[in-house]
């Protein structure tokens, strides 16, 4: 598995007060975006509730979170305008930084200036480090705090398996750009395939616009309609070969494997696969328990609730994956 840089996004708001929780996660969005297109390089988050206010609290959480490198965005309100200050920290071997600044109209709801700015500060870093950078980088998705903040929700409603209302929430919001057209995408699959109607024809998903780990996700989604089944099992296989950690991509073969192919057993393999990469990836966990009960194997099930009571990362996803199991919690 690739190591990856690890950089922490710190939204600072205004020089005069915070920022509101939504503006703080449309900007983290944002940047989690635009970092993807340095491979190399993964935004990590901060314990739900850490609010650092200080450059010491700042550096303490840094540290907690084994963030290699910082990112810090503040801005100074102004009339009819804001202007928008980016720094890009290194906290390795030796400390330096860069800075990128860029005004957006007040209350607009576009965030293009801020994107290129964005977009300049990430290059200039991964070049200061030596990673790559994909191609494509150089252009804005468009939208502003309203979308972003969405493609942020939907995200979070697709990790829990609720596809149907992330697309509600998406075409609520009504942004078109490359990662909104991608999740609505993917997000019609699983739907699709469980009802019997096999995968959706998907196309013009603008991969050559999309970050390299999301432009191969956009290749998988379009494979089933457009290449035979050794051809999509040739394209699944090139791209966890280059994303191992992908566990979008270990579900994605394994809904391939079950609902195309009748592989139930390669399908758990891949779902189960999903679960160890991200055990907070509720869709590969409950379809390891939906496959597992189809087939009435109780042993097996019983087996894999016992492993993801060692993996889940918080309580609540255990007691929903014990719940779709049928189990009753304890006590």
């Amino acid at each position: 598995m690739c190591i990856r840089d690890r950089i922490y996004v710190h939204p600072a708001g205004p020089t005069s007060g915070p920022l509101s929780d939504g503006r703080r996660r449309a900007l983290r969005a944002l940047v989690a975006y635009h970092a993807s297109f340095c491979p190399r390089l993964k935004v990590v988050s901060a314990p739900q509730g850490a609010r650092p206010t200080t450059r010491d609290a700042l550096e303490r959480l840094r540290q907690k979170i084994g963030a290699n490198h910082l990112l810090l965005l503040t801005y100074s309100p102004g009339l009819n305008r804001r202007k928008w200050s980016l720094v890009f920290i290194e906290k390795g071997e030796t400390t330096w930084l860069l800075k990128e600044e860029c005004t957006v109209p007040e209350g607009g709801a576009d965030w293009s200036e801020l994107e290129d700015a964005l977009s300049v500060l990430l290059q200039e870093g991964a070049a200061r480090l030596s990673l790559e950078m994909a191609p494509g980088e150089a252009t804005p998705v468009g939208g502003g705090p309203d979308e972003w903040l969405a493609l942020s929700k939907a995200t979070d409603l697709e990790r829990q398996g609720k596809w149907r209302q992330a697309l509600r929430l998406l075409e609520e919001a009504g942004a078109d750009g490359p990662p909104f057209q991608l999740l609505r995408a993917f997000c019609a699959v699983p739907p699709s395939v469980q009802a019997g109607d096999g995968f959706p024809e998907v196309e013009g998903l603008a991969r050559d616009r999309l970050p390299p780990r999301l432009a191969g996700l956009a290749g998988l989604l379009e494979a089933p309609a457009a290449l035979s089944g050794d051809e999509v099992i040739g394209r699944f296989a090139d791209y966890l070969a280059r994303f191992p950690d992908s566990a979008r991509g270990y579900y994605l073969l394994g809904l391939w494997r079950r609902y195309a192919q009748g592989r139930s057993r390669d399908a758990l393999a891949a779902y189960r696969q999903a679960v160890r990469l991200d055990p907070g990836y509720l869709p590969a966990a409950y379809a390891c328990v939906d496959l597992l009960a189809a087939e009435g194997d109780e042993g097996l099930l019983a087996e894999f609730i016992r492993e993801y009571e060692k993996r889940a990362p918080e309580k609540s996803l255990l007691e929903k994956v014990r719940s779709r199991a049928g189990i009753l919690p304890p006590g």
